[in-house]
C-alpha cells in the first residue's frame, strides 16, 4: 500500500514538472508600450506633418508564428512600420509591409530600430497622455492597447 502511494506521488510531481503544453497556434501579447512626445515638421516628411513614434515589444508564447500586418491609432492621421538602418553611417527609415513574429519568440519595437511611425498626429501628444494603438495580425486579428506617452527612457 505504502509503496503504491510513492507510486502515485512521484507520478503527480513528474507530470506537474512538465509544465502546460504550448497552444498549437500564435499567442500574441504586447508588452512595455510606450509613443515619444509629438515633434512638429519632421525633415523629409510631407506637408510639415507632426509626428511621433511607437515602442513596444510583441510576445508570441504560441506554438506557430504570426504576421505583423498593419497599426492604426484614432491619434494620427496615418501610422506605418518602420526600420532605421545605418547605411555609410547615415541612418535612414525604411518602410516594412509586415513582420513575421516567429513562435516562442520576443520581437522588440525600440528606438533606432523597428518602430511604428505616427504621422499627422491629431492632438498633442505630452507625457502622461495615452495614445490608443491597434495591431493587427494574420493569425491573431486585432490586438488593442493604450501606450503612454513619455521621453525615451536612459539606457
Amino acid at each position: 500500500m505504502i509503496r503504491w502511494y510513492g507510486l502515485l506521488l512521484i507520478s503527480i510531481l513528474m507530470l506537474s514538472a512538465c509544465g502546460a503544453p504550448v497552444p498549437a497556434g500564435p499567442r500574441v501579447r504586447i508588452e512595455n508600450a510606450w509613443v515619444s512626445p509629438s515633434l512638429a515638421s519632421t525633415p523629409g516628411m510631407t506637408g510639415g506633418e507632426t509626428t511621433s513614434a511607437g515602442y513596444f515589444t510583441i510576445v508570441n508564447d504560441g506554438g506557430a508564428s504570426d504576421t505583423l500586418l498593419s497599426a492604426s491609432s484614432e491619434a494620427a492621421v496615418l501610422v506605418r512600420m518602420h526600420e532605421t538602418r545605418i547605411v555609410n553611417n547615415i541612418a535612414s527609415m525604411a518602410p516594412l509591409s509586415q513582420l513575421e513574429i516567429p513562435a516562442q519568440s520576443r520581437v522588440e519595437f525600440k528606438p533606432g530600430a523597428r518602430h511604428l511611425m505616427l504621422m499627422g498626429i491629431l492632438y498633442d501628444l505630452k507625457p502622461g497622455v495615452q495614445v490608443p494603438l491597434t495591431l493587427r495580425f494574420a493569425k491573431s486579428g486585432t490586438v488593442s492597447l493604450m501606450a503612454p506617452v513619455q521621453p525615451e527612457p536612459v539606457q
